[in-house]
């Protein structure tokens, strides 16, 4: 919704991820805040509530996550602000009445809205999906390389076998999925283990922490996918337990990254579509489903 790196740019987008998950309790909550500390004879539970909310500021670095646990917070502060508000407005019953009105109807237009752009957002997986990952986990022991991210995710969630890229559709360069696939031990990621300095951490930072030389968008790329089958290292393939390719139809020969952007082009400064094209060529078919393809593109490790 806002452009740039700066704070209040920042800062708004942050309001809108929030916004998106618990709606416009958001706005209700300030007045909230401002009764709750404003109010007479305040005691524990007072204290408490303030401190929770103010527990919360950190997590609010996990943009995407922070909305499925942040409702409740945000709501029992959005009840203390609407009931503030009601009570204020005692002297007068019809401002009191038309306020209530309109705050429950636009509560109830927002949850409608919000909810109806979330399901029209949600994705499902299909049933040439489900088929192939059934396929993918009667086969031998082995991780996979596609060329789409939410594909890979959905095939993963069936087959229990995990693959490049990780971090599904948003592609990322460090998740959990490379300690699940076995890519990396614990003891390696604490060696790589460096902490952002508070003052260098943005609201954009999804973590207090980073790992030094480990890039697994990287590695997908420009040590798999922009090379020729043949090219790739043992040690690529031994790290993240490579045997399988799985291609979507759709994006034959090419590779989707960053939820939307597609790759393609074989040419020496445009090698995006390599991997797959000497694959073709070189490989075997394993599975040739109804909207993506699944080929045997390295040995499978000895049992």
């Amino acid at each position: 919704m806002c452009e740039g790196d700066s704070l209040p740019a920042q800062a708004c987008n942050l309001g809108v991820s929030i916004a998106r998950s618990v709606g416009l309790s958001l706005l209700f909550m300030l007045p909230g805040i401002v009764f709750l500390v404003r109010g007479r004879n305040k005691g524990f539970l007072e204290a408490f509530l303030c401190l929770s909310l103010l527990a919360l500021i950190p997590t609010l670095f996990l943009r995407q996550y922070t909305g499925f646990y942040i409702l409740p917070f945000v709501a029992l502060f959005a009840g203390i602000g609407f009931g503030g508000m009601i009570t204020s407005l005692s002297r007068h019953p019809r401002a009191r009445n038309a306020v209530a009105v309109a705050a429950v109807l636009a509560i109830a237009a927002t949850s409608v809205s919000l909810l109806q752009y979330e399901v029209d957002k949600a994705t499902m997986v299909s049933d040439a999906n489900y088929s192939t990952a059934l396929y993918l986990a009667g086969l031998p022991t082995g991780s996979y390389v596609a060329n789409d991210g939410l594909l890979a995710i959905r095939v993963s969630a069936v087959s229990g076998k995990q693959g490049l890229p990780v971090g599904g559709a948003g592609t990322t360069s460090q998740s959990p999925e490379i300690m699940i696939m076995g890519a990396y031990t614990p003891e390696e990621l604490f060696k790589r283990e460096h902490r952002i300095p508070l003052t260098e951490l943005t609201i954009e930072d999804d973590s207090p922490f980073v790992l030094d030389n480990l890039d697994a968008l990287l590695d997908w790329q420009q040590k798999v996918l922009w090379l020729d089958v043949d090219n790739v290292k043992n040690e690529t393939r031994e790290r993240y337990h490579l045997v399988y390719y799985l291609e979507l139809d759709s994006i034959r020969g090419k590779y989707l990254a960053f939820g939307d952007r597609i790759y393609e082009g074989t040419t020496p400064g445009n090698p995006f579509g390599m991997f797959a094209k000497s694959v073709h060529e070189k490989r075997y078919k394993l599975y040739d489903g109804s909207t993506e393809d699944l080929y045997l593109a390295f040995p499978a490790p000895a049992s």
